[in-house]
Formats: C-alpha cells, structure tokens, sequence
C-alpha cells in the first residue's frame, strides 16, 4: 500500500482521493507521504543512526572495556 500511495500522489491525486480509492484513512496518507519526503538524515535520526560523521558507530568504542592505568597507584596531575 505505501508504494501505491506513493505512485497515485506522483500522479497528481490528493490526500482525500488517495485515501479513498485505497480504503485507508487520510491521516494513513499523509503519514506515509511525509514519511517518504523526509530527508536521509531524518530517517536515520528517528532509527537511532548517529548522522554526520564517519567511521565506526560509537556502539564499537563501548564493547570494549577501559584500558589498566599503566602506573595504578600513581594519582594524576593537577
């Protein structure tokens, strides 16, 4: 149904019509609609990807645990 909803909106048919011919709600249609306008960036954000930046996901830096202090009784600077 989301492609559908995609292709009869390319086609010039409004919210109202759209919702109609496929027996769903306006609210449906537009939902979708927006959900396929949404920039890359947004879609990612609302899926948890962290955007604008590269290498590994933070998630890798956290499996590991923190290195042993090489000096453990030595307290550091100021």
């Amino acid at each position: 149904m989301r492609a559908r909803i995609i292709v009869l909106s390319w086609g010039g048919l409004r919210v109202t019509t759209i919702a109609a011919e496929l027996g769903c709600h306006t609210k449906t249609v537009r939902w979708r609609l927006r959900r396929f306008n949404d920039p890359p960036a947004e879609t990612a954000r609302r899926h948890g990807i962290e955007v604008g930046r590269s290498g590994p996901p933070n998630s890798a830096d956290r499996r590991c645990p923190p290195a042993p202090h090489p000096f453990p009784g030595v307290i550091e600077g100021p």
